[in-house]
């Protein structure tokens, strides 16, 4: 019977990666409207001005810039006048797709000290600066956690594809013992031959209606019809295997000389007496 696991296998690894690949194009676009600083920040401060914000303290905030790496930022706490230590963006901090193919970079990241009112000011003279919270995913969290779902479908999809492939390809090397099948009554099929290896040859109509109605049984067996002594030597000679003796060269040639004086005889006498045939014809 056919292994139907290397083919389950590729359709399910093909079904996930065709559901993951429609769950990203449908919600790339929601994801990273969600995401973008523009929709989602906490406080956007212009060039060259400041603003008052309330930040938290088991928070971790990431200052961006539209395209510009300049930092020219800086957050205080209100009430101490102490600034907050700026720490370089990680892998996990990095920049953000926005809309209309807008890249955001990120220029720092900043975790208070204390909650309350901190002071950012833009130092710089052109671009503004958009502070995010890290963890604050806005209305991007369903589609976040939809999209991360169909990632992980493809990568299982993309798993399970090349090794449905190599049972596949494994399984149809293999060679399986067939068996002869016949119809029975009931709808049941009963087989006529094992599954071994072995030559069988066809049964014939009263054979089969024999075994299916009055159940006798079926002897399928192929009969050795050669045999090792069924086959003649290839010279008379050389009987090959054969328990009889070879002639040798000298008894051929005289049986060869022998023959050839009996026929001279036998020509001999036979024109002896067609030369005497017409004197008996002629005297008649």
């Amino acid at each position: 019977m056919q292994n139907l696991w290397p083919r389950r296998l590729l359709i399910t690894g093909g079904v996930l990666i065709c559901l993951a690949s429609i769950a990203l194009l449908t919600g790339w676009g929601d994801f990273v409207s969600a995401m973008d600083p523009e929709n989602n920040h906490v406080a956007k401060v212009e060039a060259d001005s400041s603003k008052s914000v309330n930040l938290s303290e088991d928070k971790t905030y990431i200052a961006y810039r539209l395209d510009s790496s300049t930092v020219n930022l800086t957050i205080s706490e209100i009430q101490t006048n102490t600034e907050i230590e700026r720490s370089s963006p990680g892998m996990l901090d990095g920049d953000r797709f926005g809309e209309n193919s807008r890249i955001y970079i990120s220029i720092g990241v900043y975790e208070p000290d204390a909650d309350g009112a901190h002071l950012i000011q833009n130092l710089d003279q052109e671009d503004p600066v958009w502070l995010v919270d890290k963890e604050d995913l806005g209305e991007g969290s369903t589609i976040l956690l939809i999209l991360e779902i169909a990632c992980f479908a493809g990568i299982c999809g993309v798993c399970l594809m090349p090794l449905g492939g190599i049972l596949w390809f494994t399984g149809r090397k293999k060679s399986y013992p067939t068996s002869l099948m016949m119809d029975a009554s009931g709808g049941l099929q009963k087989p006529i031959t094992g599954g071994d290896n072995a030559q069988h040859r066809i049964p014939t109509t009263d054979e089969v209606w024999a075994s299916v109605h009055a159940d006798v049984p079926l002897d399928l067996s192929v009969p050795s019809t050669h045999g090792e002594n069924d086959v003649p030597p290839p010279f008379a000679d050389r009987p090959d295997g054969q328990q009889s003796s070879v002639k040798i060269q000298s008894e051929i040639e005289l049986d060869s000389i022998i023959a050839d004086s009996e026929l001279d005889e036998e020509i001999k006498e036979g024109s002896g007496n067609s030369s005497n045939r017409w004197k008996e014809w002629d005297e008649g």
